[in-house]
């Protein structure tokens, strides 16, 4: 994302179900509405699949 020139500036929790996600990009800045359950899900998945690459390589 940084060669592209997008940041994430800042997540915000709105409520227990939902959270605000502040993205800045080279020309726009956008703020999305996400479930905190899918964030948390994503999140894994990301984390679950890096672990599985440095085994890999090790």
């Amino acid at each position: 994302m940084a060669k592209d020139k997008i940041r994430l500036v800042e997540c915000e929790k709105i409520d227990e179900y939902f959270s605000d996600v502040h993205i800045a990009t080279a020309g726009n800045d956008v703020v999305l509405r996400y479930a905190n359950m899918a964030l948390k899900t994503h999140v894994e998945k990301i984390l679950i699949s890096h672990q599985n690459k440095d085994q890999a390589l090790n």
